[in-house]
Order: C-alpha cells, then structure tokens, then sequence
C-alpha cells in the first residue's frame, strides 16, 4: 500500500518511503502513504473584501477565518465570482500563515513593510495583504516572467490596495538593508508535500534533489536577510517532509545570524504537530492528521541591536515620475488620494508607497506592478484599467450593469453580451460583484475585459 499509486498515476519513490520508514517507522510511514493516495481536500480562502455572506455553510478552516473546506470542487472557471476574486483556490495547510502572523508582537505598529520573496500564484501574498491592511505595504516577488503574470492577475482581481510586485533575485533585494519589519520566504523545495496532488512532484523527486534544495534554501536566506530590520521577523515554509530542507535551514539561520524563534500557542484539536529540534523549530502539517496538504512552518526573530534602520536613498533615479499637474484633474476624477504617477508605457498609477521610497528601490528592483493601476489617457480620453474596477474605488456615479450568468460568462469570454442601452463607460457585474469594464454606445457595447486573461472553456 505504501508504493501504491492511489488517485495518483505515479507511484511514490521508494527511496522516500525508506528515507520515511528509517526516520518515523513503517507504520507513520504507513499511514502517511495511505492519505497520499487518497482525493485531496478541496478549500478556497474567501476575499474579506468581497465575500460577505457567501460560503456561510461550508466548514471553517480551524486556523484561518476566511477559510472554506468545500464539499466538492467545482469548476472555477465557469464561475464569474471566482474571476471577480471573491475567492480564490488555495490548499487549507498554506492558510495557517495567518496564524502565524497574528503571533507576531508588531499589531499596534504604522507603516510596516512586508516582502513575500516566492509569491506566485499568490495565495500567501493575499493572506499577507489582507493582514496588513492599512497598516503597510506589501511587496510580493516573483522570478519567473510566466509565474509573475500569473501572481499580477490574482492580486488585481482581489482588489487589494496595498500590495507591489517585483521580479528580482534574493541577492537583489538583499542590497536593501533593513527595508522589512516581514519577510516571508515560501521556499522552492523537493516538494513532497504535494505527493497527493502532483504527479510531477513525484516523478521529479530524488535523495538528490532534497539536497540541491537544501542548499537552495540556504543561499536564498543568505543572499536576503540582510534587507529584514533588526527584530524584524522571517517566516519560512515549504511543501515538503525533508528535515534538511526544513529544521536544518532554520537550524542555520539561528546559528549563523542569531535568529530566535517564535512559538504561536496551538489547539490540540488541529493537529498540527511540532517540528523537530531547538531552536530550528517549528509546525508540520501531516496529510494523515490535518485536512490539508504537507506543510512546514516556522517563525524566526532578527535580533534588536537597537539601532536605526538603514535609510533608503532619498535622491534616487526616478524611473517612476510624479504625474504632470496638467495631467491631474483627468485622473483625480476616477481615483481619491493626491499622490500619482506614470510608467514608461504611459499608464496611471496612485502611489501606494511614496514615490522616493519606490523609485530607491526601483533603482535595482525591476517592478511589474509599481503601484495601484487606474488606466491611460489616450487623445485626452481616460481609459480606466481592468483594476479599477475589480478594487471597487471607482467613483460612485459610474453606471453598474448586472449581468446574468449566461452573459457573465460571455463577457468573461470577450464577448459581446446583452446590456441594456446607454451611454460611455459602465461596470460589468455579477451577483453585484464587479467583472469589468465594458463601454456602451446606445443599443452596441465594446467588452475591455484583458484579452489575457479571457476564459476559453465553455
């Protein structure tokens, strides 16, 4: 049973289930390999922006509020809210980042900064988001261009406010000393965790490739913690059992920059067990035991020495221009705050950071998403971006046309649906929610939803 395939057209390498039977013993190992073979759990974290009053039947994951454990997974492609970011697919384990964050000793403090270095698709980066709120900014990193158009279309769908993206290597980012009060590094790992749900991920697993992780893990911390402040803290994950790639680079981490550790109180009911060691410590989801997928977890704390942070430089290259006044009066009709710019591909943003601080950055972070989007302004025409609408800050008196789910779907497609006639821009909606922009001219409408991001299944 232990080899078995299960749910799983790829059978589970034998050379973990030694490693795992050496360590735990054949039963643990036993009973670990019997839930991997068995259907995944489905659950979606609920968007507290948009989602009130809706899931309120499906069970509630223990550590995380906004949390759902669905009875079945629908198809969330022909699900208008889903592209309206209502909710949004996420694996339960991965939710527990909200538990930890509650534990961190930082809830009175103004202006924090977060850095959420492998973001993509986006799930962790939301949970951050929304713990910041108004309190901070966060920046969510991905390397790879694919994956980074991918984690960009998820957070503007959410309607977040607060969150940047960039694409940058650790050693990037750690040129910026004591820049984040959070850093969190979901490492790229051996990926064990995932046996369940990706055959991939065990197809491509080996004793090899758990150490060339490791190894990863290691420099990524090392190239990075440098931009963490003083008493500033770095949560760590990944999706695998592997010791070396979990308690042994936390063990590091403690041994080589003085790092301590932070140990949230748990319920016994969530079974959720302790890692292994001190103070390379920290939680370990088993799929056998949790209604989730493999997780670890841990939390650790930079030590105060008390000084000042580091200062960004203050007379850095502006890449990211405050807008023309001239520019000012288009743009402020479609957006509050008083602090805007442009990029070089001429579309307006409001400022989520001040400009110095984004542009310091920007003089060796490559941003793809530098602020909150609004739209271009084209022969003296405003054309609002697919963001404002979904972030709901749209002025008041834009018309709002509801669609049913027929015509949802149509508009999803880039398709022409049936509107009632008027005149000049209007948001699509669903069920209320916000889908998009389309723009009426009497009885004919043009669809703006983003080519890119249109669905194709019908």
């Amino acid at each position: 049973m232990a080899a078995g395939k299960g749910i799983n057209e790829v059978a589970i390498p034998e050379d973990f289930i030694h490693r795992m039977n050496v360590r735990y013993g054949e039963s643990w190992t036993n009973a670990l390999c019997q839930a991997l073979a068995e259907e995944p759990v489905a659950s979606v974290q609920l968007n507290p922006l948009k989602a009130q009053g809706r899931f309120v039947e499906e069970e509630v994951v223990p550590w995380f509020p906004h949390g759902r454990y669905l009875k079945e997974r629908p198809v969330f492609t022909l699900d208008p809210l889903y592209h309206a970011g209502v909710y949004y697919s996420q694996e339960s384990s991965s939710m527990f980042l909200w538990h930890a964050l509650q534990a961190l000793p930082l809830r009175a403090q103004e202006d924090l900064r977060a850095l959420d270095m492998c973001a993509a698709p986006g799930g962790k980066s939301l949970i951050l988001s929304h713990f910041l709120g108004q309190r901070g900014v966060l920046i969510a990193n991905e390397i790879s261009k694919q994956r980074n158009a991918i984690l960009v279309e998820n957070l503007l769908k959410s309607g977040v406010q607060n969150t940047l993206v960039s694409s940058a290597q650790a050693a990037d980012w750690g040129q910026h000393h004591e820049l984040f009060d959070i850093i969190l590094v979901d490492a790229p790992c051996s990926g064990e965790g995932m046996f369940r749900k990706d055959p991939q991920a065990r197809a491509e697993w080996s004793l090899a490739n758990v150490e060339r992780c490791a190894i990863r893990q290691r420099e990524i911390l090392d190239q990075l913690l440098p931009a963490l402040r003083p008493g500033g803290f770095l949560i760590y994950s990944t999706c695998t059992f592997a010791a070396s790639e979990n308690e042994d680079v936390l063990q590091f981490v403690a041994e080589h920059y003085g790092f301590t550790q932070i140990r949230p109180d748990l319920p016994a009911d969530w079974n959720i067990a302790s890692g292994e060691g001190d103070p390379a410590w920290g939680f370990r989801f088993w799929p056998d035991r949790v209604k989730g997928e493999g997780l670890f977890m841990g939390i650790l704390q930079a030590p105060d020495h008390g000084g000042a942070h580091a200062k960004l430089n203050q007379r850095p290259k502006i890449l990211f221009p405050e807008m023309d006044r001239k520019l000012r009066p288009v743009v402020s009709k479609w957006s509050a705050g008083d602090s805007f710019f442009m990029d070089g591909r001429g579309v307006c943003y409001r400022s989520i950071c001040p400009l110095v601080e984004l542009n310091a950055m920007a003089s060796s972070i490559y941003f793809t998403l530098p602020g909150a989007p609004l739209g271009e302004i084209k022969h003296n025409d405003f054309i609002p971006h697919h963001a404002l609408a979904l972030a709901n800050t749209a002025p008041l008196e834009v018309p709002r046309v509801e669609l049913d789910l027929p015509n949802a779907l149509a508009f999803l497609r880039g398709e022409t649906c049936t509107v009632e006639p008027g005149q000049g821009w209007a948001i699509a909606q669903y069920q209320g929610i916000a889908l998009g922009w389309l723009k009426r001219m009497g009885a004919r409408m043009n669809n703006y939803y983003p080519k890119e991001w249109r669905i194709r299944m019908r």
